[in-house]
């Protein structure tokens, strides 16, 4: 992810080691996605990404599924999608083009996010079926 200098804009553009407009960060008690103090914001309206001020809204609040490796808001089930270098939203269809690889420093912060509660009860009735106990994992 890139956020064009300019004009704000997310889009993709090749990794580059040291440049500040590739620089992301998530916020687990938030749930946002920030770009030098602001907020990578869909508008969907017209299904782009960008970034922008901060607010309230389920726009700017992000979820990360481990299993799909989908990106997607609060505000709707759409996935994070990418065509012509630019972020947008789209319906999911489990493509190439929809799963995103996210940073190892974000993954204590996403991991409870991404675990549904019948995931979870599943999770732990495995664990204690198998005599293990709940603190013996860790998401």
């Amino acid at each position: 992810m890139d956020a064009h200098p300019d004009n704000q804009n997310v889009y993709m553009y090749d990794c580059i080691v040291g440049n500040p407009n590739q620089y992301f960060e998530y916020d687990s008690t938030s749930q946002r996605i920030t770009h030098k103090g602001l907020c990578v914001n869909y508008d969907s309206g017209t299904t782009n990404v960008y970034v922008d001020t901060c607010n309230e809204g389920s726009n700017q609040k992000w979820r990360y599924d481990c299993n799909t490796q989908e990106l997607k808001t609060f505000h709707d089930d759409k996935c994070l999608d990418w065509g012509n270098d630019n972020l947008y939203m789209h319906d999911c269809h489990g493509g190439s083009n929809q799963k995103f690889l996210i940073p190892k420093m974000w993954m204590e912060d996403v991991s409870y996010l991404v675990l549904d509660t019948l995931l979870f009860e599943t999770i732990s009735f495995i664990l204690q079926s198998h005599s293990l106990a709940p603190s013996s994992f860790s998401f």
